[in-house]
């Protein structure tokens, strides 16, 4: 009996999966350099600007700004699979911080 539930266990989960409905969910997650960590590409852009005479801009930080798709079953699921993915991967939690929206596609 073990091996007939082992066989078709997978087959019945993921049939039961394709009824159930999962909203797709957009996250805009931005990634900025923590202020006390130098930024060599924000202080070029702003020399770059003061020698355009843009000289009222002042304080240039450069960030990364990435969007995703996710598929989850409520948006409290959502929101931990993109701040887990931010932690684990998207952001190097020593020299950034990260902060994101999210909204149903």
């Amino acid at each position: 009996m073990s091996d007939l539930a082992g066989r078709y266990l997978p087959f019945t989960y993921s049939l039961i999966r394709s009824f159930i409905k999962t909203m797709k969910y957009i996250a805009e997650i931005n990634i900025m350099t923590r202020s006390e960590i130098l930024d060599p590409q924000g202080k070029a852009v702003k020399l770059g600007l003061h020698n355009l005479q843009m000289d009222t801009i002042d304080n240039v930080r450069i960030g990364k700004h990435i969007r995703l798709e996710v598929d989850a079953d409520t948006e409290e699921q959502a929101r931990t699979t993109v701040d887990s993915a931010c932690k684990q991967l998207l952001a190097n939690l020593i020299m950034e911080e990260y902060s994101f929206d999210l909204h149903t596609a």
